[in-house]
């Protein structure tokens, strides 16, 4: 059993030195150069990484800058002007709504034909300069409530310059003989009674206001 342990050793190192000695040399050589290799592909990597850091960042800078100037040159609300192939329009005033409005509700009339006791809710308005008030009906207790509700909710201070000679005055009745105008904060000093009075606006009606009014005139 001995003899054979010492005759596979003998045949053992007589393989070994038959081995190629290009063989020994690039297995003696291989463990150097890897991690070379490995260096520069891992700098490859990080020049590439920040590379494509730098691309995203000047593209995320130009982007917003993008976003910020379309922001500053979009047109302000309240003007009429050209954005794109659009147009923005300004929000009719109160006044130019109704001294637009065409609808056949609107009945023309003189204050003495105003009933101030029937039990309906009306809207009255006259352009400055006329004599004539034009009237509109509202046609049910429900477009009245509405009606009042957004009247509570004017909050809009008017501009001293135009708290004087409004173009448009309007009032609203409710049938009871109490008379309210749009453009008078509520307070029991700004309640008429049975007649359509003179005053100096106090407030703005807002868009949500006229476009109500808007809709509770038309046909």
């Amino acid at each position: 059993m001995r003899a054979d342990k010492i005759r596979a050793a003998e045949l053992l190192f007589d393989a070994i030195g038959n081995i190629d000695d290009r063989i020994i040399q690039e297995a003696q050589t291989a463990p150097t150069r890897k991690p070379v290799e490995k260096r520069k592909s891992f700098t490859a990597i990080i020049a590439l990484a920040a590379t494509l850091t730098l691309i995203a960042s000047v593209f995320a800078a130009t982007l917003i800058a993008k976003i910020v100037d379309s922001l500053n040159s979009a047109p302000d609300e309240g003007h009429l002007e050209d954005y794109g192939n659009a147009s923005v329009e300004t929000n009719a005033s109160l006044s130019q709504t109704l001294l637009d409005a065409e609808s056949s509700a609107i009945v023309i009339v003189e204050e003495n034909d105003i009933d101030f006791f029937d039990g309906k809710t009306k809207i009255v308005w006259k352009q400055s300069g006329e004599s004539d008030y034009r009237m509109v009906t509202l046609r049910s207790q429900a477009d009245a409530a509405k009606l009042g509700k957004e009247l509570k909710n004017q909050k809009q201070q008017i501009a001293p310059e135009d708290t004087e000679s409004p173009e448009c005055e309007v009032w609203i009745t409710f049938g009871d003989g109490t008379v309210i105008s749009p453009y008078l904060k509520t307070s029991a000093g700004n309640i008429g009674y049975a007649e359509l009075f003179e005053y100096s606006p106090e407030i703005e009606p807002d868009a949500d206001l006229t476009d109500l009014i808007n809709d509770l005139i038309s046909d």
